[in-house]
């Protein structure tokens, strides 16, 4: 969303981290760090719908890309 929103290098992130063991593990160890200083599961039940409706998203996108390959598989591409 920033680089789609923004030109590269002027970003509002231009910076992205891939935590080992997830965000939730980071969060125990270095809260500190972390804005805002609170942490809420994913499934937490005021978020359950937000979760249904990105995984829904998720799986449209996924079915397109494998649709796609199908399609460039059966026309030699």
């Amino acid at each position: 969303m920033d680089r789609n929103a923004n030109v590269y290098p002027n970003l509002c992130f231009p910076e992205l981290y891939i935590l080992k063991n997830g965000y939730k593990e980071f969060f125990q160890e270095f809260a500190t760090f972390c804005e805002p200083r609170g942490y809420i599961q994913m499934h937490h039940k005021d978020y359950r719908e937000e979760l249904h409706m990105i995984r829904r998203k998720v799986r449209l996108v996924a079915g397109q890309r494998r649709r796609k390959g199908l399609f460039q598989m059966a026309n030699g591409h």
